[in-house]
């Protein structure tokens, strides 16, 4: 708008000039492209940030139920001897996505001193699935086990893990994973049937994800460091010949802490740095699993059958922005064939769970065999 006058002399001039300057909003800028995506970039972030938690809690306790094993075997045999270096090969599919995964894995056990053993381990996993998700994960253990013939038994592990991830659902997602790890652990014979056990891992982890649309590129990095902890009972009970009740019942417990963080939104018109308040996990698990074991007599070449049945109920506590409770009851059934002076055993396996991170039912196939 402008504003003119008349001079005395009949000449014009401008009194006032007033301009409008209407600016749209261009999706290609780079906060503006990632106001658009930013609770789906949230969502992915703190939903993968709760499933490794699950993943290093479940793994926490499996660390140390394999302890209180190895721990009996100990006392029962009272003999630590070097043993070959065997493979397994699992293959499975698993979830409502029917994705399949394979996995590698070696290990190696070594007579440290008369009263001492040390266990390497090395996993190779690889997870496709129907929705064009895929994942490849590497993980190594070292794992030193003290006073293997005593009532109380000590373990000291450290382990690396890398992984490697993509996904289209519920937006176009990659995500990479860096974790180191020192934990230790106790094992105790209460009585000749009876074991518990406590663990306590500390995880230090760096993450890397990136989210896209048509517009922008997100990328999210974050370094955490995570406590997991377990505390376990594990009991065996002869009821006739071969026929065994193994009750157990584990508390287990995890909570991650962000360190640092960042976020960027990259278009075609530059990048960006930019904010969002993510929400890092805790979880809690109860576990309640009276398993049965029955193991067949050895045929004239050594090789005996073996099957294991456990209904467990399981109940977790999830907390992210709010906390999710689940309750639900599940099984884990495997039944097989082992050879333990040939060191082979195949079997074929069930599992079913249904918590908060949905139903999860798993079937699978494994080998194992001394090299």
């Amino acid at each position: 708008t402008i504003t003119v006058t008349q001079a005395s002399d009949g000449t014009y001039g401008v009194l006032a000039a007033t301009a409008i300057l209407t600016v749209s909003n261009n999706p290609n800028d780079p906060d503006i492209a990632f106001q658009a995506i930013k609770s789906e970039v949230v969502s992915v972030v703190n939903q993968s940030h709760a499933s490794r938690l699950i993943d290093n809690v479940k793994t926490a306790d499996s660390l140390m139920a394999e302890k209180i094993i190895f721990h009996g075997e100990m006392l029962r045999s009272q003999d630590a001897k070097n043993t070959k270096p065997n493979v397994s090969f699992f293959v499975n599919t698993e979830g409502n996505d029917k994705s399949l995964s394979a996995d590698g894995l070696f290990a190696r056990t070594e007579v440290l001193s008369e009263n001492a053993m040390s266990r390497t381990i090395i996993n190779a996993k690889i997870i496709r699935s129907k929705n064009s998700s895929k994942a490849e994960i590497l993980s190594a253990y070292f794992v030193k086990d003290w006073d293997i013939f005593s009532n109380i038994s000590k373990q000291y592990r450290i382990s690396l893990k890398q992984s490697n991830a993509a996904s289209a659902y519920p937006i176009t997602n990659r995500d990479r994973v860096r974790e180191a790890s020192i934990g230790a652990s106790a094992s105790r014979n209460i009585t000749k049937n009876v074991f518990v056990g406590v663990s306590a891992d500390v995880i230090y982890g760096q993450y890397k994800t990136k989210i896209s649309n048509q517009y922008t590129t997100v990328t999210a990095k974050s370094m955490t460091y995570t406590l997991a902890m377990s505390g376990r009972i594990n009991g065996q009970y002869e009821l006739k010949e071969n026929l065994f009740f193994k009750p157990s019942f584990a508390l287990n417990s995890g909570w991650e802490k962000l360190i640092k963080k960042s976020l960027v939104s990259k278009t075609s018109l530059g990048s960006s740095a930019v904010e969002a308040t993510l929400s890092l996990p805790s979880l809690v698990r109860i576990v309640i699993e009276p398993g049965l074991l029955y193991e067949g007599r050895p045929n004239a070449f050594g090789t005996q059958e073996f099957f294991s049945m456990s209904p467990n109920h399981i109940c977790e506590e999830l907390k992210i922005i709010s906390i999710s409770q689940s309750c639900n009851t599940g099984f884990n059934f495997h039944f097989g064939r082992k050879n333990d002076l040939k060191r082979f055993v195949g079997k074929i396996y069930f599992k079913y769970e249904n918590l908060n991170s949905g139903p999860l039912h798993e079937t699978g196939f494994q080998f194992k065999k001394a090299l």
